[in-house]
């Protein structure tokens, strides 16, 4: 807005000077600095920059937002104010006109600036510039408004500087970027070479360490499993239950057949004492009785194999109940397992890409799913040598770990994340490992 400006009140100049001094950041402190001075004098726009005389930047202009620095009108500006801040008179609160700037700048002076300009330095405690507030409309600046502009202006400075704790704000050189970044790429390429442990993270189980196997004894049927999964069991204590009826009929059959062979040795013994001929048949029939009986032992040992009994104490280990009954079995085929829960390890599946960290004795630190702020130690004792692909159709190595922190190792079948220690590599091939193993399978190098 132009035209002659009124002095207002001092509660405006007063007020407007406190919100400088509470300003949080230097951001809003420009702001006000450029748009509220508008409370005191009339202008048509303002500008504010910061830098030392030659480095002038401009930090706010008056109604915008976001002030680009490669416009015309921005990249102008600051080579007047930068011109103005190294002539005479840069110290003190003035009117400048087209005359004051060389010769460069005087042509532009009817596009980007009006005929009445006001210079306003900011000055530190020793008197150096360290920025300017630059105004302009179309009327004259009185010695009024410039005594209260040079007023507001030292009040800026000193809320300026005690936000920056006393100092006046830097202000970077063309080159220091690219020292920084020079100074960034080098310690990023020594830090390359720092050596670190590698390390590789894979799904792990605790399983038993030397489990029983309870297999099928003979050919059958399962009827009934008579324990629960994971539940401890002692020795002697029935497991499985299979199907019995046609042994129970082989031993009944072996019974009759028994009695037969024993009624007809004792008819043939009776008559022995009139008939040679019933006598001599004695031998045949006693040798009858011996094979019947060795029929029946067979056949009640059978019946007695119908039903699977623990061999020792442990943890039983099996799938789903109802995935067994019904199912015929083969003699020998597993069915069970019976576990110590003392002597326990952890069954570790190493994806093949990081098999290069497979090292015999390697430590290992376990995080268990139920409780993976407390990890345990652990040992990589052995690994396999082909790899075979998980459930989760993963290609992976075999490794098993012993528990080495002592106590009592965790419960049987829990699940669990395993990190695997190996030798010390420098931290660049630690971090590209991987992205060069696929650029390597990618272009067949």
């Amino acid at each position: 807005m132009d035209g002659a400006a009124s002095i207002p009140a001092v509660g405006q100049f007063l007020d407007l000077l406190r919100r400088l001094r509470h300003a949080r950041c230097p951001a809003e402190l420009s702001f006000l600095i450029v748009n509220d001075t508008r409370s005191l004098t009339r202008y048509r726009q303002a500008a504010l920059a910061q830098g030392t005389p030659g480095r002038m930047r401009l930090r706010a202009v008056s109604s915008v937002a976001v002030l680009e620095h490669d416009a015309p009108y921005v990249r102008w500006l600051e080579a007047v104010l930068n011109a103005l801040a190294t002539a005479e008179g840069a110290d003190i609160c003035r009117t400048v006109n087209e005359t004051d700037l060389p010769e460069d700048l005087r042509t532009d002076w009817g596009v980007w600036a009006s005929p009445a300009a006001l210079w306003c330095p900011l000055l530190n405690a020793d008197g150096g510039l360290i920025g300017t507030l630059w105004l302009h409309r179309d009327a004259d600046w009185t010695e009024a408004e410039r005594a209260v502009l040079g007023e507001l202006t030292d009040g800026f400075t000193h809320a300026w500087l005690a936000i920056h704790g006393g100092r006046p704000p830097l202000r970077k050189t063309p080159g220091r970027p690219w020292l920084v970044a020079i100074a960034a790429m080098a310690v990023a390429t020594a830090l390359c070479f720092a050596p670190v442990r590698q390390s590789v993270l894979a799904p792990a189980e605790v399983t038993a360490h030397q489990p029983w196997l309870v297999a099928a004894p003979i050919d059958g049927v399962v009827k009934t499993i008579a324990v629960a999964s994971n539940t401890a069991v002692s020795a002697g204590q029935v497991l499985i239950v299979l199907e019995d009826i046609a042994f129970r009929g082989k031993v009944e059959l072996a019974e009759r057949a028994l009695d037969i062979a024993m009624a007809e040795y004792h008819q043939a013994s009776q008559g022995a004492f009139g008939d040679r001929r019933s006598g001599g048949q004695l031998t045949a029939l006693a040798a009858q009785i011996q094979a019947r009986e060795a029929e029946l032992g067979f056949a009640q040992r059978q019946l007695e194999r119908a039903t699977v009994t623990a061999p020792r104490g442990g943890i039983v280990i099996f799938t789903d109940p109802r995935d067994w009954i019904g199912r015929p079995v083969a003699v020998g085929e597993r069915i069970m397992s019976i576990a110590d829960p003392a002597d326990a390890e952890l069954k570790i599946m190493i994806p093949v890409e990081d098999g290069l960290v497979i090292l015999d004795g390697a430590d290992v630190l376990v995080f268990l799913d139920v409780d993976p702020l407390n990890p345990l130690k652990a040992r990589l004792v052995s690994a396999a040598y082909e790899a075979e692909v998980t459930p989760l159709g993963v290609l992976a190595y075999r490794g098993v770990a012993t528990f080495t922190g002592g106590g009592m190792p965790p419960r049987l079948g829990l699940q669990a994340t395993a990190k695997i220690y190996g030798e010390s590599v420098p931290l660049g091939f630690y971090l590209f490992r991987r992205p060069l193993a696929a650029l390597r399978r990618h272009f067949g190098l």
